[in-house]
């Protein structure tokens, strides 16, 4: 097991994830946290898993069946890339594509061939490589990276859809198709999007929670509701909520608590609308209550609030969504059996509602009314990551947006024209989630959907009404909240968060999509009013998947980078083939890349530097095959190179690499697919800039170059080139030279608590700060350890802290040079005292206890021993006790822990 010390020094976030190849809420990463029952998961940017609360059936995968209030390690894995969670058992796909299962397996539902509960993740299915998983009760549904969807676990109701009620130990396939985009798992019923924009349903239905009209099992996918723009969908116990492209929210199913969000507490067999006031961005179900993001970053919940599971401060159930607080920067959520997980933009985690098992991970048992912020491993909101002519650009753990190379024409923003070789933060904010880079230009997005550009503006390309250039980021389009963004040579294009696309710029050769060749200074709507799912630019170029799973391109078309089998350039969008099954699209100097369903990669266009991977340098027309086979998640292109990341985790490239841009070690061009040099296969994401490339790992801070460095693009410091991504930037982003092993914190008397951490190689390290909060928030140093400077073995510390109260502890690493550090947040609660009664006597049979362990249980006996009340104290030791009307007078007996009082009742 390994704990890394995080620096202050945030790290660098990157684009997309192994999930979903499409730009789902401005490249916002789904699958990085999840809720069971009464466990909590989350995944953090080091590519490990963190875990906490109830463990009864090893669902924390730590190996044992022990509660853990506050989060703690999941082995010692450090690729993974996504997770999801059921009831009680939990999975976790990593980086090369493999799953992995733990948790309870009374039905199969971990997939490993047995019924055998596992306390530490167990490879599922090896030989598949996987592209999403979703967990339900007592079953699990996952997405392979050739399209095709798997099922195993519990199906008495026909959820796994293989047209049966029999339990599968291990996985079989779902009837019908390898077009499949996305699951979701209910309690006893699944529901799936296609890539051509339909919604399918199957498993139980005796509450309408399959959305078909009725309220018939099936054990076969079934279409839900007539429409082919279904974006994403999510499910509660037996209740359904999903997002359309054009950003509405509706849902179905059970309502017996309000949880459909409708007004009214009738069950729902068809989709009906909620929330008609806002644009939607995510969904979550739970337990008879829901949440949602709306596209402006605000939360908003409702349904069933017994438990605090609203986050509402109330235990008062609402049949409409009600907003959470105030925070605009909300990024994604999740929902277990009765309480919610929530990561804004900053990379902070959020938890509220019931807290039984301590799955709300503040080191405590006690229910939270509200939204409490989770200390210790920050989450992972995004990693965005952009790579432009001559520069670069990418987004922090901590949702900070850093850009370096080439600034002659301002599109670094950072207000001057001055090249930087390193990364350099841009401005203060701290909740970007995507950011895109053209020639001399830059635009990037909030999570409160605001659009922001700055650099060149000749042409119009930012977007602001003007043609003057910006030297820092201004907004643009304010009417109206974006959800992705993404820039060419000279014009821009955005996927608004309703679903419709917007250009602007140059559009000479009709790159805008306007039916014009005029360029345009503001937004301008594209064409056709139909509603889009992703999108991507080139030099004069661009590309669109609509919600129907359809391909479009219009511009210029000099090399038949359009794809229509012709020269012709157009100006407004043509449809590319009659294909369905379109994912992702990616736009070079004059080619083109899409990546369809089934993981295939498909090219067209210029091909003089063998840019198109067909084993050719014959332009074309139509799109053609990339040679080589394999499953691709993520197509990316520079200039005249194209890159892709296959499911298996492994980075392949091609085209020209005079320049090292291929990462392989070579400066030879390539006209077929070659792995880069390393060999790796745990490579995330991928960015292609004009002569460089970029890329991330899962189990690294930072992110990697290769390519052209002569104005400092490649982000080490330098100017000179590299044949292999292992340059490096943002080392502000790097985690400490110091590894913990283990940190824990004990109460070991009234008025002591005994820190003791080991670590398993050190460098430069000053020593370990000891530092105390009672609230998670304002810190206070109590001690300091010195270090061992450098030395390669392992060394064990220890310190006492004389403290009687609940308190949070922390290391601050220091390095000799001065950088500091934090180790993961541990909590202890205060000492058991003598527990204090007044007023004692208690004339009115009332009385208010102090001096108990916060969320302990408060027992009120008589003489004989026989329970007359109960209470539970608050989080400061404090239960107010109601005696029963009528109690003779007496002598009873409180009680909490091994401590007891007497109380006097006259």
């Amino acid at each position: 097991m390994t704990i890394t010390l995080y620096g202050r020094r945030a790290l660098l976030a990157l684009l997309l994830p192994l999930l979903l190849p499409l730009a789902l809420a401005a490249q916002i990463l789904p699958g990085t946290l999840a809720a069971g029952q009464t466990s909590s998961l989350l995944l953090t940017a080091d590519g490990r898993l963190q875990a906490w609360g109830g463990n009864a059936y090893g669902q924390l995968g730590d190996g044992t069946t022990t509660n853990h209030p506050a989060p703690a390690p999941v082995g010692t894995a450090t690729t993974y890339a996504q997770v999801a969670s059921g009831d009680y058992h939990a999975l976790g796909i990593r980086a090369d594509g493999t799953l992995w299962a733990w948790g309870l397996n009374t039905y199969g539902q971990l997939g490993d061939g047995s019924t055998t509960d596992r306390t530490s993740p167990v490879p599922v299915a090896t030989g598949t490589s996987w592209r999403q998983v979703a967990a339900g009760f007592r079953h699990t549904v996952a997405l392979a990276a050739d399209g095709t969807l798997w099922a195993w676990g519990y199906n008495v109701y026909g959820q796994l859809g293989d047209g049966s009620t029999t339990n599968r130990p291990a996985p079989v396939p779902v009837a019908a198709g390898s077009t499949w985009l996305s699951v979701a798992c209910g309690e006893n019923y699944t529901l799936a999007v296609r890539a051509d924009g339909t919604l399918w349903a199957w498993g139980r239905n005796d509450d309408g929670q399959l959305g078909d009209g009725t309220t018939t099992g099936r054990n076969t996918p079934t279409q839900v509701a007539p429409g082919s723009t279904w974006l994403s969908v999510a499910c509660g116990t037996a209740h359904t909520l999903a997002v359309r492209t054009d950003g509405t929210l509706w849902a179905w199913g059970d309502n017996a608590l309000g949880q459909v969000g409708d007004g009214s507490t009738t069950d729902r067999p068809s989709p009906v609308q909620v929330g008609s006031a806002q644009l939607w961005r995510q969904a979550a179900g739970g337990r008879a209550y829901s949440a949602a993001l709306a596209a402006d970053g605000t939360l908003w919940t409702w349904g069933d609030n017994t438990y605090n599971q609203l986050g509402d401060g109330t235990t008062t159930s609402r049949s409409s969504p009600a907003q959470v607080g105030s925070a605009t920067s909300w990024v994604s959520l999740g929902l277990g059996g009765y309480h919610g997980l929530a990561l804004q933009a900053n990379g902070s985690l959020w938890a509220w509602g019931r807290n039984g098992n301590g799955q709300l991970g503040d080191g405590s048992t006690t229910n939270r009314p509200a939204p409490q912020r989770v200390f210790g491993p920050l989450g992972l909101p995004t990693r965005g990551l952009a790579g432009g002519d001559q520069y670069s650009g990418g987004i922090r753990l901590t949702g900070q947006l850093l850009m370096w190379g080439l600034n002659s024409f301002n599109q670094l923003g950072d207000g001057s024209s001055s090249d930087r070789s390193t990364p350099r933060l841009l401005g203060a904010a701290t909740s970007w989630v995507q950011v895109a880079g053209g020639t001399y230009h830059t635009l990037a997005v909030r999570a409160d959907g605001t659009l922001w550009a700055w650099g060149r503006n000749d042409r119009g390309q930012i977007g602001d009404g003007t043609n003057s250039s910006r030297s820092t980021p201004v907004q643009v389009g304010s009417a109206r909240l974006w959800r992705q963004v993404w820039v060419g040579r000279f014009h821009s294009v955005a996927l608004a968060a309703d679903g419709t696309l917007w250009a602007w710029g140059y559009n000479a050769y009709g790159q805008l999509g306007d039916n014009s060749f005029t360029n345009r200074n503001s937004p301008t709507l594209v064409v056709g009013g139909q509603r889009w799912r992703s999108v991507a630019t080139s030099d004069y170029h661009t590309l669109a998947v609509r919600a129907d799973g359809t391909l479009w391109t219009w511009g210029n078309n000099d090399f038949g980078q359009i794809g229509d089998g012709t020269t012709t350039d157009r100006n407004t969008p043509g449809q590319v083939g009659s294909g369905s099954s379109w994912l992702a699209v990616e736009g070079g100097f004059n080619h083109s890349l899409a990546l369809q369903a089934d993981g295939t990669l498909w090219a067209w266009g210029l091909n003089t530097d063998g840019q198109l991977g067909d084993n050719s340098t014959t332009n074309r027309a139509l799109p053609v095959a990339v040679s080589g086979g394999g499953r691709y998640t993520q197509p990316a292109a520079g200039a005249t190179h194209s890159l892709a990341r296959r499911a298996d985790g492994t980075l392949w490239a091609w085209g020209r690499n005079a320049d090292g841009q291929l990462g392989d070690n070579t400066t030879t061009d390539r006209l077929v697919p070659t792995q880069e040099a390393s060999g790796g296969t745990a490579w995330l994401v991928v960015a292609g800039g004009g002569n460089h490339s970029l890329a991330r790992a899962a189990n690294g801070y930072n992110f990697f170059s290769t390519g052209l460095n002569d104005v400092g693009q490649l982000g080490d410091g330098s100017s000179t080139r590299s044949l292999v991504y292992t340059r490096t930037g943002d080392t502000d982003g790097k985690p400490l030279p110091v590894e913990l092993v283990a940190f824990t914190a004990r109460r070991t008397g009234p008025a002591a608590v005994a820190l003791a951490w080991a670590t398993a190689s050190e460098t430069a390290n000053a020593g370990f700060g000891v530092e105390v909060s009672t609230d998670g928030e304002r810190w206070a140093r109590r001690g300091f350890v010195d270090g061992a400077g450098s030395r390669s073995g392992a060394r064990n510390y220890a310190y006492t802290v004389p403290e009687t109260a609940a308190a949070y502890y922390r290391l601050a690493q220091t390095d000799q040079d001065g950088t500091v550090g934090y180790s993961p947040v541990r909590f202890v609660a205060g000492a058991e005292q003598a527990p204090g009664l007044f007023p004692n006597p208690a004339p009115s049979g009332a009385a208010t206890l102090r001096g108990a362990a916060p969320g302990a249980t408060v027992t009120v006996t008589d003489a004989l021993g026989r329970p007359v009340a109960t209470a539970t104290a608050d989080a400061t030791g404090t239960a107010a006790l109601a005696l029963p009307a009528g109690l003779p007078a007496g002598v009873y007996v409180v009680r909490t822990g091994t401590r007891a009082v007497k109380l006097t009742v006259e």
